[in-house]
């Protein structure tokens, strides 16, 4: 009977043996505030890392509060992208020095001339930089490379690898910025209105005018909106383009009052190239 035991307690350390053996290494994460992010960097890395974002299943960047499941990502994570003056991110920069993790922070935003802008978090109003840099395809493709960078000094054994991934990437980006300035060629000062300032880089790139219905980070006064209602109608603009999971109420009140026609972006959104091609083509009727 001692022997039996013996016996199957061997095999058992034998399959154990084999078992650990066969585990898989060790998943390496690196990690994004928002989707357009993740869309970018994934284009990089291939299937070196996995790419996780921070932002998941929200409106608002400027309103979001990170999960507990995303902070223990963040805790796992190789390096973190920050795109920069998001009110969430200040949570993550201080989680990650409390984790003694400063290394592993990388702002993707590096290099790109910001807008000023002004916006209100909680009962504190902030002047600050508008955030929405990733809303410009050339801010994108000085992501891209921040981002390459990056994960070259992290990987630097496949650092070749990305280097040529980053080249596919930006002819990519290349083609749709000249692709862009081609069909708003001519629509220089055209203004469009959104309830969410959030196509301030897209509006400089292209000489538009960006008509918001927020103000200071809010929703602006009665008074305000009429005025600005009536810039839209002195302007000519067509197009409203309503923020994805908005209140639709309040804008069809807004298109009807203005004569505009209504259409929802998501800024968002990790189909990035789709959303910056909608928006475009809006713009060019």
């Amino acid at each position: 009977m001692k022997q039996l035991i013996y016996i199957f307690y061997s095999v058992l350390l034998i399959f154990t043996a084999v078992a650990c053996q066969s585990e898989t290494p060790h998943e390496r994460i690196l990690m994004v505030s928002i989707p357009p992010q993740k869309y970018v960097l994934d284009q990089i890395v291939g299937d070196k890392f996995t790419v996780e974002c921070m932002l998941r299943n929200a409106a608002s960047a400027e309103s979001y509060d990170p999960e507990m499941s995303q902070i223990m990502l963040l805790e796992k994570s190789d390096a973190y992208f920050f795109i920069g003056n998001l009110p969430f991110e200040r949570i993550v920069d201080k989680k990650l020095s409390d984790l003694d993790k400063d290394d592993r922070k990388f702002h993707s935003e590096k290099g790109i001339k910001l807008i000023s802008g002004h916006h209100h978090h909680g009962e504190v109003d902030e002047h600050e930089f508008d955030p929405h840099v990733w809303m410009s395809v050339n801010n994108m493709r000085i992501i891209a490379r921040n981002m390459t960078d990056a994960v070259c000094r992290i990987d630097s054994a496949n650092a070749h690898f990305y280097r040529q991934r980053l080249n596919a990437l930006d002819l990519r980006l290349d083609s749709i910025a000249n692709a862009t300035a081609t069909k708003l060629k001519g629509y220089e000062g055209k203004a469009f209105v959104v309830w969410h300032p959030s196509l301030s880089y897209f509006a400089a790139d292209y000489g538009l005018h960006q008509i918001s219905m927020e103000y200071e980070g809010k929703e602006a006064p009665i008074g305000q909106i009429q005025h600005r209602l009536k810039e839209a109608q002195e302007m000519k603009a067509s197009v409203f383009f309503a923020q994805e999971g908005g209140d639709e109420n309040k804008a069809l009140a807004i298109c009807r009052q203005a004569r505009l026609r209504s259409v929802t972006i998501n800024p968002l959104s990790e189909d990035w190239i789709n959303e910056f091609t909608k928006i475009t083509d809006e713009l060019a009727k």
